[in-house]
């Protein structure tokens, strides 16, 4: 038996594009089409790869790979010294070819507006703020932008990271930051703030709250708030533990993930987590 770790990105379009039906289906192939490599820290670059749509799934893969500088300071672990220039004379890499190749697999839900990948298997990982710099650095080209507008992607976090931010000790300061959600996901709560936002021509509603002298004692609004900008946005909260050291807390910093048991034998890990996210997200409740 085999072990994937998967997570999920929720990705929202502006208010202006997110009722074209077809739309999330041309945004995904726009992005492969376009073959962007983004960095994603250091040398390592991501890029999307391999993406087919059926029906109302995409299916796709995330390349990591290292984009190394030729022309940059080698060492020869031989002689435990720089490398001279006739060594580096003998070095004959392609300009297409990128070492330390790791490929992870994904799931994109067009209606319900969640991409599902692999963070982790065997040896291979992207992780969750990886996979979301990847997406939002693609996304952001020009190409896609003037057709799509800003698109706004948000770590789908574990079930009790708002609870544990609410129930920091000595809650200090609470900020949460909300971007509008797409409009068919909506229960009426968050519908009403849609409707809100898009009256005053908002892009972002950003609330901060900071404590007095006690800590803090968000209300039945905020909290509620802070329900929706955990699934579309972000919340953070500041506080101090029971040793009076700072603790900083992230919906984002908390992510989903899941995981999944397979038997290579009967199935390939593709297969596993197309099944997994489909059990996933046809269950979920706006």
């Amino acid at each position: 038996m085999k072990t994937l770790h998967i997570a999920f990105l929720n990705v929202a379009f502006s208010p202006q594009y997110a009722h074209d039906s077809d739309a999330y289906s041309r945004l995904f192939q726009r992005a492969y089409e376009l073959r962007t490599p983004i960095k994603l820290h250091g040398d390592t670059t991501g890029l999307i790869g391999g993406f087919r749509v059926d029906g109302e799934w995409g299916f796709g893969r995330f390349y990591k790979f290292l984009d190394l500088r030729i022309d940059d300071s080698w060492f020869d672990i031989v002689r435990h010294q720089e490398a001279e220039d006739r060594q580096l004379e003998q070095i004959r890499i392609p300009p297409n070819l990128k070492p330390h190749l790791r490929v992870l697999d994904f799931v994109v839900s067009f209606s319900k507006h969640t991409l599902v990948f692999v963070t982790r298997e065997d040896s291979e990982s992207l992780s969750p703020r990886l996979a979301k710099k990847l997406l939002a650095g693609v996304f952001s080209h020009q190409v896609i932008a003037s057709s799509f507008g800003v698109i706004n992607i948000t770590i789908e976090p574990r079930k009790d990271a708002l609870a544990r931010i609410l129930a920091m000790p000595n809650l200090r300061e609470l900020t949460i930051e909300l971007t509008p959600p797409n409009p068919d996901d909506l229960v009426a709560a968050e519908q009403r703030l849609m409707r809100r936002m898009r009256a005053e021509n908002a892009r972002k509603l950003l609330v901060e709250i900071t404590a007095n002298h006690d800590g803090l004692r968000p209300d039945a609004e905020h909290t509620q708030l802070a329900e929706i900008a955990q699934k579309n946005g972000k919340v953070l909260g500041k506080g101090k533990n029971n040793d009076d050291r700072v603790v900083r807390l992230s919906t984002q910093d908390q992510p989903r993930v899941d995981t999944i048991v397979y038997d290579p034998d009967a199935q390939t890990s593709a297969d596993a987590l197309a099944q997994k996210a489909y059990q996933a997200l046809i269950e979920r409740q706006p």
